[in-house]
């Protein structure tokens, strides 16, 4: 029989809100309470790897993404880890309780098998479509463990400034 200490699991040893067990398994630093050094504690870090000066993304593309996702994902308690897809636009979200991951960043050891049932990877994919000056179409696509996957499109218009969701769609799921 094994022995679990409580104290082990629940340490936070940086103080940044997750446990050594949690910074360990999607691999940010246990020891350092802002890992991408941009200034956000990793708990309270959408992205904790990847620094809102380093997405490199230019004009409206981050507030088009920003807003599509948290549309859709932002909205809930959810504190599932979202793989990105490799090759998706790197922007640093915000607005999501679980941390996202961008596709180059190889899962932890384990993390298929225990996540997936033995499955493929659950990743998600964004591409800004249709866009002109005072709009844009998001498309989302999702493949989860065990076969289920869905795409959602998030359309958006620029009114004063600013980009808002105006609909969202469901265009198929698995």
């Amino acid at each position: 029989m094994r022995t679990i200490v409580v104290a082990d699991v629940l340490r936070d040893s940086d103080g940044d809100g997750l446990t050594d067990i949690e910074e360990r398994r999607i691999g940010i630093d246990p020891g350092h309470p802002d890992t991408d050094r941009d200034g956000v504690l990793d708990g309270a870090d959408t992205c904790p790897l990847l620094a809102a000066s380093a997405d490199g993304v230019a004009g409206d593309t981050r507030a088009i993404v920003q807003a599509a996702f948290f549309a859709t994902f932002g909205a809930s308690d959810s504190r599932m880890l979202l793989k990105i897809r490799p090759g998706t636009t790197r922007v640093h979200l915000a607005g999501y309780m679980g941390p996202v991951l961008y596709g180059e960043v190889p899962p932890p050891r384990g993390w298929l098998a225990e996540q997936t049932g033995g499955d493929t990877p659950d990743w998600l994919g964004w591409e800004i479509v249709d866009r002109t000056p005072d709009s844009a179409t998001v498309i989302f696509n999702h493949r989860g463990g065990a076969g289920e996957a869905r795409g959602q499109n998030v359309y958006l218009r620029k009114m004063r400034g600013r980009w808002y969701v105006v609909a969202q769609e469901t265009t198929w799921m698995s």
